[in-house]
């Protein structure tokens, strides 16, 4: 019975890589669904993150004393990226609850569901991104031998985030208290990872603030390459790590709880 289990869980997640089109599909419909009836549409999402960048480095900008052209550029790269972990960290604990009354009518693969909602959110990051590179255009921001790198550093960051989706949607449909949770802490990693703020301005020639931070080298592996720095060895080793053992552990967890999954919803 629990091989048979195991197998079925197996064969789930490779008929959702089959169906990949139909969760396109259904991503694209989900975010028609947000902004169905308003004025702007997507465009709220890059006017909002615009207001808030714009903030920020007036703020911060002046507080910290450096020039606007390249702090705006750096915390642009900042916050899409972490905009993308933050929103996959909080929202995929409901990823299976919130799609319960699809995979009770459907014969889909569970895991579908999971590719579904991450493609909202790559969807929502290239907005993010597409900002950048404006904000980049207009401040002459160079592009070096470094930038695409960026396009490793973010295949990585899709990988973690897919198995950190798997890990905590299993976990969120039986602990619900798993997403309070998480809005709880995340906060707090907030103010200690680099987002607005600059390493580089902390004394020390490593502080453990950054060093013992996961998100902090997860933001580093895309965020170096696009400020035309080389990547630490520390970080992509990390980084890769993480991926690897969030897809290992997602992986694990699902096989062996989907049987459960309805039950626990």
């Amino acid at each position: 019975m629990a091989r048979s289990s195991i197998l079925v869980g197996f064969n789930d997640l490779k008929r959702s890589i089959v169906k990949f089109p139909v969760a396109a599909a259904m991503a694209r419909d989900d975010l028609v669904i947000r902004f169905e009836r308003t004025i702007l549409g997507p465009l709220w999402l890059p006017l909002s993150n615009i207001v808030f960048i714009a903030g920020l480095t007036i703020v911060f900008g002046t507080l910290f004393k450096v020039d606007v052209a390249t702090y705006v550029v750096y915390l642009a790269s900042g916050l899409m990226i972490w905009n993308f972990v933050s929103s996959v960290l909080t929202s995929s604990p409901n990823y299976f609850v919130q799609s319960q009354a699809i995979m009770e009518a459907y014969a889909l693969p569970w895991s579908l569901q999971i590719i579904r909602h991450l493609l909202s959110q790559i969807f929502l990051m290239s907005i993010h991104f597409a900002i950048w590179v404006i904000i980049a255009l207009i401040f002459k921001h160079p592009f070096t031998t470094h930038t695409p790198f960026a396009l490793l550093g973010i295949g990585i960051v899709f990988v973690l985030a897919y198995g950190v989706a798997l890990t905590l949607a299993t976990l969120g449909a039986r602990y619900r208290d798993l997403k309070f949770a998480i809005e709880s802490v995340l906060p707090f990693f907030f103010l200690l990872t680099p987002v607005f703020w600059r390493a580089a301005d902390l004394p020390g020639e490593r502080p453990a603030v950054t060093t013992f931070n996961p998100l902090f080298h997860v933001l580093s592996i895309v965020r170096d390459p696009l400020l035309n720095k080389s990547v630490e060895p520390l970080s992509w080793i990390v980084s890769g790590a993480l991926a690897v053992f969030f897809l290992l552990v997602g992986i694990t967890m699902f096989v062996r709880g989907r049987r459960r999954l309805l039950l626990w919803m």
